[in-house]
């Protein structure tokens, strides 16, 4: 029984069933249901002859069945597809005899096409290429590049070939990027050295000297900082800072 231009206004709720796979008896278009459970884990090479064209059925695969793109089955994406347990395979027939099948999440053809290009540098379309990235809207042109020796490139400034940990920064280099852990042992170690104490000035625990030169009466010669206890002698102590006189 057939019918034509029905309107329907509420869902048309199918049968689901058990068919066993085949390598080319499979008997889904026998079926009392669109939705299959499609048991076993047989190679299909072929279909046995579906009722009409356009005749569809989902495959909910229980085993890893075997899909052969050759012959009269033509699986999207142009290459033989093996189903993991629990995936649903579309079979749409093209004819009675010829058989389309969609696995879950594959490419068409042209867009596997589009993509084997990226294997020898050229360009799979125009935002896409081997090792370039290009912006959204097309421009900058490439936006990041990646050369054959791994230096990543921007449209402006330098390219950077590395990620540096060097503590002392002694490569001087242009083309590094210090780590977080680089830039602190860095930048301590600058600290540390500018800020060592005079040893010919008695300054307290936790005080840190700054020269001002050779003292005269009357004049301050050293002005620091600190937690600690005050210099003896001759201090000024304003918050932490302890300036010191010698008369």
């Amino acid at each position: 029984m057939e019918f034509y231009g029905i309107d329907m206004s509420g869902a048309i709720d199918g049968a689901y069933v058990t068919v066993a796979s085949h390598a080319t008896t499979s008997a889904i278009w026998a079926a009392a249901g669109n939705a299959i459970n499609f048991t076993g884990s047989e190679t299909i090479t072929n279909f046995p002859a579906a009722g009409r064209a356009g005749a569809t059925r989902y495959l909910i695969c229980a085993g890893a069945c075997v899909f052969t793109h050759a012959g009269n089955i033509t699986v999207q994406g142009g290459v033989t597809y093996t189903a993991a347990v629990g995936e649903v395979v579309t079979v749409i027939a093209k004819s009675t005899t010829t058989f389309h099948v969609v696995p879950p999440g594959i490419a068409t053809v042209a867009q596997m096409s589009n993509l084997k290009t990226l294997t020898d540098n050229s360009i799979a379309d125009a935002l896409h290429r081997h090792s370039e990235l290009v912006a959204s809207d097309g421009s900058p042109d490439p936006a990041l590049s990646v050369d054959a020796t791994g230096k990543v490139s921007f449209p402006a400034g330098t390219g950077i070939n590395e990620f540096s940990i060097d503590g002392a920064m002694s490569g001087n280099s242009d083309d590094a990027v210090p780590t977080e852990k680089a830039v602190k042992t860095y930048a301590g170690a600058a600290v540390g050295a500018s800020h060592t104490q005079n040893t010919d000035t008695a300054l307290g625990s936790g005080a840190v000297a700054a020269d001002h030169g050779t003292p005269a009466t009357d004049q301050v010669v050293n002005v620091c900082y600190g937690t600690g206890s005050a210099p003896t002698a001759n201090t000024t102590t304003i918050g932490t800072l302890f300036v010191k006189y010698i008369a």
